[in-house]
Formats: C-alpha cells, sequence, structure tokens
C-alpha cells in the first residue's frame, strides 16, 4: 500500500483499468472456453458416434476378427471388441487391456484419462440384436485440439488485454492533460511562481477549473503584493518606531539624570536660600532691635554702619526674592519683554556706578566706544543680566584683581562682554552653569551666598531678545560670559 501512495494518479488510474478490464477479459474469455470446449467435446463424440453407428451396421456376420482387426488398425480407433448376445467377449483387437472393456448399454462409457469407449447394437437383417459393438477411441485428440484452443484463446486474451490497456492509456492521457495542466500549475503556484498561468484549450469541466485556478492565481498574487508591501511598510514604520523608541529612552535617560540632578540641586538651592533669607532677615531685625534699644548709647558713626548694614541686608533680601519671582514667570510662560529704543553704552555705564566693588579692591575696566549704541531692548530687563554677570564675576574675582566689561558694534548686532580674572570655570562644567538652580561645588561658591539663579535668569532674558549668550576662557585666565543682540539697520 506504501508503493501505492507513491504512484501517480494517471499510474494509479491505468493500473485500475487495466485490473478491471483484464478481470472482465478474463470472465469474458473463461466463458468463451468453456462454450468451446463443450463444442468440441461434443463434435469429438458426434464424430466417433457416427463412426461407430457405420462400424455397427456393417459388422459381418462371420469372420468378426478381422474386420475387428481393421477397424482397429483406423485413424484414432484405439481399439475394437465384440460382445455376443449373451454379453460374452468374443472378439478383440488392438490396444489395451481386454480384461477392462465392457459392454455397456450407453451410448458412452468408461472414460479414462487416456481412452474412452462408445458401445453400439449390432443388428441382424431381421433387426434382432447379434450384440454389442465396443470401440476405444484415445482421449490424447481431445486433449490436443483443448489445448490448442486453449493456447489460441490465451493469445487472443492477450492481444484483447493489450489493446484495451493502450486504448486506456491514450484515453487517460488525453483526459488527464488538462488535469496534469492544473497539477503542473499548483506545483509552480507553491513555488511562488505567482505570474504562472495555465492554457485554457478546452470547453469542458476542466476548462472551467483552468479558469477559476488563472483567476484564483491573480487574486492570490495580488494579494502576495499587497502582503509584502504592507510587511515592508510595517517592517520599517517598526524599525523607525524602534529607532525613535531607542532615542526618546536616551533622551528619557538624560532627562532623568538631570531632573534627579536639578532636583537634588534645587533641594540644595532652598536650603540654600532658606539659610540665606535668614542671614539678612537675622542681620536686619538684631541691628533694627539694636538701633531701638534706648539704654544703648550709639555714635552718629556707628548708628550710621548699623543702618548701612541693615540696608545691605534688605537689598540682599530683595534680589533674592525677585529672583525668584522672575524664574517663576519663565517657568510660567508669563515672563514678557517691553522692547524700546535703549542705549547699551549708557547701560553699561550704569552698571558700573553700581557695582560693589570696595570690599575686594577689584579694579573695574570699561572697553566702551564714544558713540550711543542705540538697540531695541527691555531697558530694564537687560539691566539685570548686566547686574547678574556683574554679580557673578565679582563674586568669583579675587582680591585686587580686575572685571572688564565690554562692547562692541559689528553693525549688524551688538556684543557685551564680562570678564574676570578669577579661577575661571572647568571645561565640564561649562554646558551647566546657565541651568537653572546649578551652583559649583567649590570653596568660593560654598562661601558666597546665592541662588543659583542668576545666570539662568540672563540667558532666558538673552533669549527672549533673539539673542544667544556664552562663556569662555578669558585671556590671562578668568571667565568670561558675554551675549549678543541683533541690531536692527534702522537704528
Amino acid at each position: 500500500m506504501n508503493i501505492l501512495r507513491d504512484l501517480s494518479f494517471k499510474t494509479k488510474l491505468v493500473l485500475a483499468v487495466s485490473f478491471i478490464a483484464s478481470i472482465a477479459l478474463s470472465a469474458a474469455l473463461a466463458i468463451r472456453g468453456g462454450q468451446t470446449d463443450k463444442l468440441l467435446r461434443e463434435r469429438m463424440l458426434l464424430r466417433t458416434g457416427v463412426l461407430a453407428d457405420v462400424a455397427a451396421q456393417n459388422w459381418p456376420a462371420s469372420g468378426g476378427a478381422a474386420y475387428a482387426a481393421w477397424l482397429s488398425g483406423a485413424k484414432d480407433i484405439q481399439f475394437a471388441a465384440f460382445f455376443d448376445d449373451k454379453e460374452k467377449l468374443t472378439t478383440f483387437s488392438g490396444e489395451g487391456d481386454r480384461k477392462t472393456v465392457r459392454s455397456e448399454d450407453e451410448d458412452i462409457f468408461h472414460i479414462t484419462d487416456e481412452t474412452y469407449s462408445i458401445s453400439r447394437k449390432v443388428l441382424s437383417a431381421d433387426g434382432r440384436v447379434r450384440g454389442t459393438l465396443v470401440l476405444g477411441f484415445p482421449m490424447g485428440r481431445l486433449y490436443k485440439d483443448l489445448e490448442e484452443h486453449s493456447r489460441k484463446g490465451f493469445f487472443v486474451w492477450l492481444f484483447a488485454l493489450a489493446a484495451v490497456i493502450a486504448g486506456m492509456a491514450l484515453a487517460l492521457a488525453y483526459f488527464l492533460k488538462p488535469l496534469q495542466s492544473i497539477y503542473a500549475g499548483a506545483q509552480r503556484l507553491a513555488k511562488k511562481e505567482l505570474s504562472y498561468r495555465i492554457p485554457v484549450t478546452n470547453h469542458d469541466e476542466f476548462g472551467y477549473a483552468a479558469e477559476q485556478f488563472n483567476i484564483m492565481a491573480g487574486e492570490l498574487s495580488e494579494f502576495y503584493d499587497n502582503l509584502e508591501k504592507k510587511i515592508a511598510a510595517a517592517t520599517q514604520e517598526l524599525a523607525l518606531a524602534n529607532s525613535n523608541l531607542q532615542s526618546k529612552n536616551a533622551e528619557l535617560h538624560i532627562l532623568n539624570e538631570r531632573l534627579r540632578e536639578l532636583d537634588r540641586r534645587k533641594t540644595e538651592v532652598i536650603s540654600i536660600v532658606s539659610h540665606d533669607l535668614r542671614t539678612p532677615l537675622t542681620s536686619i531685625i538684631g541691628f533694627s532691635d539694636t538701633l531701638l534699644n534706648k539704654e544703648l548709647r550709639f555714635s552718629e558713626e556707628d548708628r550710621e554702619r548699623y543702618i548701612g548694614i541693615i540696608r545691605g541686608e534688605s537689598y540682599r533680601l530683595a534680589r533674592l526674592i525677585s529672583d525668584f519671582l522672575v524664574i517663576t514667570k519663565i517657568e510660567e510662560g508669563v515672563f514678557r519683554i517691553l522692547k524700546t529704543p535703549t542705549d547699551l553704552r549708557d547701560l553699561i555705564a550704569e552698571t558700573g556706578r553700581t557695582m560693589n566693588l570696595a570690599p575686594k579692591a577689584i579694579k573695574l575696566k570699561l572697553a566702551l566706544p564714544d558713540a550711543p549704541v542705540l538697540i531695541e531692548a527691555d531697558r530694564d530687563k537687560l539691566l539685570q543680566v548686566l547686574h547678574n554677570l556683574a554679580g557673578n564675576a565679582i563674586k568669583y574675582c579675587p582680591e585686587n584683581g580686575t572685571i572688564t566689561i565690554a562692547l562692541k558694534d559689528t553693525g549688524t548686532a551688538v556684543q557685551v562682554s564680562v570678564a574676570d580674572t578669577g579661577p575661571g570655570i572647568p571645561d565640564s562644567e561649562k554646558e551647566r552653569v546657565f541651568e537653572k538652580f546649578y551652583r559649583r561645588d567649590d570653596a568660593v561658591a560654598r562661601k558666597e551666598a546665592g541662588s543659583g539663579l542668576g545666570l539662568a535668569i540672563a540667558k532666558s532674558i538673552v533669549d527672549l531678545h533673539e539673542g544667544k549668550i556664552s562663556l569662555r576662557d578669558a585671556e590671562g585666565g578668568g571667565a568670561e560670559f558675554s551675549f549678543e543682540l541683533p541690531r536692527p539697520p534702522s537704528i
């Protein structure tokens, strides 16, 4: 059965038809052979019966032995025997055992594998039974005829079977050709040859099946093309989404790190600011209570010094509160600027006049053009930028150091720089100095009070003026902060 499963449909069909045809032909030939054998037997018996009738009619009244010898010598007669009316064997001639010869009433009797006997009554002229003539005939002749007939029948059967198989093979080859085309098309579709189409040569069921197959192949090809396009698009989108996700994850990681650092700095600054708020308040309250104590006597010089301390601490407290208010407005997006024609040269000069340089004996150098430099800007906001940059320079400038404020007019833009001769800023911290609440972790920063908002506020104000602010190392050491603002040609 495993062998049959591996055979093609055409081979199985040919084998099945051949098997059925061989059975049908065998049955037909068997029936025909049986009928022919019967006819041969009947013809043989008829011929030998006629011969026996003639011999009985011509049996002589005397000299039966010579007649019997003559009969036994004839072709196809094996022996001749005569029984008298007493059924006594009186004459026997020919081959065979006379002891086995009997007289019977039947026409045919005593059939063996080698002979068969035929008996006939011998009558006298007046119709009286004289005796019985028994003739023996060999079976070989009959067997020979039957064998020849069987051989011819076998060759006829073999030829008929071959003709039937050949005819069925040709018929199946013709009728199965469309089915084989469909099978070949299915195999090519399985190999993804979706452009293949079956040639339609018939207009029968196979032709209709081929047409439906071609329609299915076309739909499958279109579906496969669309599917490949969708898969390619989805793959591209997935790759892009994955790339974006990785980029966003990296950005989120950096942002989280920044937020952690910002939160740490904010907590630190709040602690510092709380301390800074308490410090001026403590000074203000302490010196105010001292001045209001009527039991104490102060010289005019001491009184003015105490009042100066109270005033300075009040200004310091006001700056801290102002910085917090400004950065809050910036974060909420409600911080606005009002541009008016402003002389930047005058703003820098005013900043220089208000800088507290005496405690450290700091020298101030102003590099300003001779003519006014007018730009469209918010005067108060730019003044705050200059104060913040100048205050940062004073904080880090050493005693007897120098601060230089320079102004350059390029025609299309103005550049302002504030440089000090302090220790400078490490490269690793230059990108972070403009972040909110960022404070350098060094001895100077720990000694000098500050909120860490001055430079962040300065950058936000410069950005609102569509300018840019930067930091670099100053010539000869120290840090140099500079900002550039656009200058319209009409100004």
